[in-house]
């Protein structure tokens, strides 16, 4: 091996490893600001309902939806710490059953309606079969796939989830009518820590759901990848054998 070669490796190494560092003092400084905003919230709503008075039912009632939101927002954000985490040390646990995988996804549907009612979230599935998954895993997969659909897309746009069965899979398409991602977005969305820089600014995140998705559907035997196009939308994929 020529030592230009072996130089110019050193050199490549020195930078992935520069990029990893730079990744990891902005993961840290952006999970510092997103579990201190939950955080102060909650500190100044409790302090209003302190000083509000007893007869005042339906204001303390909505100070207390407030604080419920906005832990469970921090709870959310202390999970995928803890899962990345987890993954990191190979301790992702999976509790597998056999589930109805239609059944499953229009039981999904349902919810994430009520989680996201500013979109239009439809189905059209294929014929139901049964797979084995971690139903609360899974129901991970969806909740972070069908969540940044809608907080990459304007209110009462649609979307759409469909299912075909493909060669002892089923193949899951999360499609929407968002601001879409370039080539280079495209190849590194699954990477932990990733944010694309067109919206670090304009839309809070960590960077890590896409990466605990990818992991969650690898470790299920299936793939994930996605497919988009600038200003027109997403569509995300996944597969699950049955």
């Amino acid at each position: 091996m020529s030592l230009n070669k072996i130089a110019g490796e050193q050199e490549e190494e020195i930078r992935r490893s520069k990029i990893i560092d730079e990744q990891k003092t902005e993961f840290i400084s952006i999970a510092s600001h997103e579990i201190k905003t939950p955080i102060t919230v909650i500190k100044a709503y409790a302090q209003i309902a302190k000083k509000a008075k007893d007869d005042n039912s339906q204001f303390l009632k909505e100070i207390v939806e407030k604080i419920d939101f906005q832990s469970s927002k921090l709870l959310s954000l202390v999970q995928q710490l803890l899962d990345v985490s987890k993954i990191e040390n190979g301790s992702l646990i999976y509790s597998m059953e056999q589930v109805s995988i239609c059944s499953f996804i229009l039981e999904m549907a349902s919810i994430m309606r009520h989680i996201l009612p500013n979109h239009e979230l439809i189905t059209e599935l294929c014929e139901d079969v049964d797979v084995r998954i971690d139903k609360l895993r899974m129901e991970q997969v969806f909740s972070n796939i069908l969540g940044n659909a809608a907080k990459y897309s304007e209110k009462n746009t649609v979307i759409k989830i469909t299912s075909i069965l493909d060669e002892g899979f089923v193949k899951i398409c999360v499609s929407d009518q968002g601001i879409g991602m370039s080539t280079g977005g495209m190849k590194s969305i699954f990477e932990k820590f990733y944010r694309n820089e067109d919206v670090i600014r304009t839309h809070a995140g960590l960077g890590m759901g896409l990466y605990i998705t990818s992991k969650i559907v690898t470790d299920h035997g299936g793939k994930i990848w996605v497919t988009s196009d600038e200003g027109l939308g997403s569509r995300f994929y996944f597969t699950v054998p049955f």
